[in-house]
C-alpha cells in the first residue's frame, strides 16, 4: 500500500469518525431534549391537577356550607312557625302563659 492510499485511507477513516460523533452528539442532546421536555409537562400537569384539587374541594366547601346555612334557616323558621302555632292554639282555647 502506497503512502498515499495510506494517508487517504486514514482521511476517510477520519471523516468516518467526525461524522460519527456528530451524529452522536446530534442523538445525545435530542435525548437530553426529550428527557427535559417530558419532565417539564409531568411538572405542567401535576401543577393543573394540584390546582384542580383545590379548586374541587374550595367548590364542595363552600357547598356544604350553603347547605349547612340553609338547613339552620330552614329548621329557625319550623322553629318560628311552630312557636307561632303552639301560642294560637294556646290563644284559642283559652291558655295563658
Amino acid at each position: 500500500m502506497s503512502n498515499k492510499q495510506i494517508f487517504s485511507s486514514g482521511r476517510t477513516t477520519g471523516k468516518a469518525e467526525e461524522k460519527a460523533s456528530g451524529f452522536l452528539d446530534s442523538a445525545s442532546s435530542a435525548a437530553s431534549n426529550a428527557t427535559e421536555s417530558v419532565k417539564q409537562t409531568g411538572s405542567s400537569a401535576r401543577d393543573m391537577a394540584s390546582g384542580a384539587a383545590a379548586n374541587i374541594k374550595n367548590t364542595a366547601t363552600g357547598a356544604a356550607d350553603a347547605v349547612k346555612n340553609t338547613t339552620a334557616g330552614a329548621v329557625d323558621a319550623v322553629k318560628s312557625t311552630t312557636a307561632g302555632a303552639v301560642g294560637n292554639v294556646k290563644s284559642t282555647i283559652g291558655m295563658t302563659e
